[in-house]
C-alpha cells in the first residue's frame, strides 16, 4: 500500500501537481508492480517563506535515510 506524501513549493501550479501525482502513480504501478487502487498520494503546497521548518524538522534529521538528498542547505 504505497503512500507518497510530497511537500512542494506553493509556487508550483496545481496543474503540475496533478501531473506529478499521475507520474508517481504510473511509475509505482510499473516499477513496484502495484495496483492503482493501492496507491495514495498527498501533495502539500508550502509557501516559500515557510520551508525552513520543513527543512529543519523533516529533512536534516533524516538525511541518512533520504534516497535523494537535497543539493542545497538552509
Amino acid at each position: 500500500m504505497p503512500h507518497i506524501d510530497l511537500k512542494i513549493s506553493a509556487e508550483v501550479p496545481e496543474e503540475i501537481r496533478k501531473e506529478l501525482a499521475l507520474a508517481f502513480e504510473k511509475d509505482i504501478v510499473e516499477i513496484a508492480n502495484r495496483s492503482p487502487d493501492e496507491i495514495s498520494i498527498a501533495i502539500e503546497a508550502i509557501p516559500k517563506g515557510e520551508w525552513q521548518p520543513i527543512y529543519d524538522k523533516e529533512i536534516v534529521p533524516k538525511m541518512a535515510e533520504l534516497y535523494k538528498k537535497p543539493g542545497y542547505k538552509l
